[in-house]
């Protein structure tokens, strides 16, 4: 099955598709706020759902932000978030009170909390997009590590400047990095 999602990529989220769609694995972003972020992964989170079946993950701080920013989110066009990004031909079953989605082709994309990273062990998702990950515990990410090895998987690490703290670390590893995508972007 073949769907088409229009997105109109600014430049810098262009490259960062491109990264992914070369079979890149592992970036972050560090962009200025309404830079288009969680716009831009939640485009490739659907992407990546068609070319590959399995669980994809876009983590948030918390529960509640997960769905204040992603799964209730309403674009500058007056459309839902979700429902641009995967359009109703792209679903077999939507769940609100879970936010999941169950697409046709077998895979499961779902907004999630890294507030309880406990209940995300277990599960096996081939993608994980860390959304404001300077916010978040990095213990969130150190649980699903494993799981991301084990399926040869990806990650995203999406998020604005805030000081020097684990997501400056990852951000100095990443630059200096062969294997991985960083970007930074600044309001001007």
């Amino acid at each position: 099955m073949s769907v088409e999602v229009a997105f109109r990529a600014r430049p810098y989220q262009r490259k960062l598709l491109d990264f992914y769609l070369g079979g890149g694995k592992r970036a972050i972003c560090v962009w200025h706020r309404k830079a288009g972020k969680d716009r831009v992964a939640t485009f490739l989170e659907s992407m990546l759902c068609m070319k590959r079946v399995g669980l994809y993950w876009h983590a948030l701080p918390k529960y509640e932000d997960a769905r204040k920013v992603i799964w209730d989110a309403i674009t500058l066009d007056g459309k839902r978030l979700i429902d641009e990004n995967f359009p109703p031909q792209m679903v077999r079953r939507r769940l609100d009170h879970e936010m999941k989605l169950e697409l046709v082709n077998g895979s499961i994309w779902q907004p999630v909390g890294a507030d309880n990273f406990d209940s995300l062990v277990g599960a096996f998702p081939v993608h994980v997009t860390y959304s404001e990950f300077a916010l978040m515990t990095p213990m969130s990410r150190d649980y699903l590590r494993p799981a991301i090895a084990m399926n040869d998987g990806s990650e995203l690490f999406i998020t604005t400047p805030r000081g020097y703290n684990h997501a400056h670390v990852l951000w100095e590893h990443a630059r200096k990095s062969t294997e991985w995508y960083a970007d930074i972007q600044t309001w001007k």
